[in-house]
């Protein structure tokens, strides 16, 4: 599906782990795997505990793919998608308060 606003990818992330799907693609670029990880997770847990997330890269850089040695074309990707290759990846959370703020 195609986004439409933004916060639009991580409801269609939650939505589809919560509906049963295991496995997501993020198409687009890394603003994209941005808003599709935080809709891997609910209450700072993730929604699947062995949910699989796939990268295919359309941003105008998309640094996810070159930091991970992804392929770069959608063409290659697709068939990386089919491979049995899955690599584990650690997330952080930041939260950022204004100065002054607590």
């Amino acid at each position: 599906m195609r986004t439409t606003h933004p916060g639009y990818a991580t409801q269609a992330a939650r939505d589809a782990l919560q509906g049963g799907e295991r496995y997501l693609v993020a198409a687009g670029g890394d603003g994209t795997v941005h808003e599709v990880v935080n809709g891997m997770f609910q209450d700072n847990q993730p929604i699947v505990a062995d949910a699989v997330l796939g990268v295919v890269a359309a941003g105008s850089g998309c640094d996810f793919v070159k930091s991970f040695g992804l392929p770069g074309d959608a063409v290659h990707a697709a068939r990386h998608l089919a491979g049995h290759a899955v690599r584990c990846i650690d997330i952080g959370k930041v939260t950022f308060c204004a100065a002054g703020r607590r």
